[in-house]
């Protein structure tokens, strides 16, 4: 099987933002103050954004993604 070297540079970089983007979402560490809500609402765009990539490809992924934003937004 012959991969093609942008499907594999495509898939670096999307794994590239939802690192990214998890690690902002979740990251716990107890040194972060909160974020004020506007961030929330850019971080979570951004989130959505990546989630529509995968509507097609894996619809649940897409909603646990679009879910995780909504969580974000509100500050959950």
């Amino acid at each position: 099987m012959i991969t093609s070297a942008a499907v594999v540079q495509g898939a670096l970089a999307s794994f590239g933002q939802l690192r990214g983007l998890a690690t902002r979402l979740f990251d716990t560490g107890a040194t972060q103050a909160p974020r004020p809500a506007s961030d929330r609402a850019v971080d979570a765009e951004q989130l959505r954004a990546f989630a529509r990539d995968f509507v097609e490809s894996d619809p649940a992924f897409a909603d646990d993604l679009f879910a995780a934003a909504d969580r974000h937004e509100r500050g959950c």
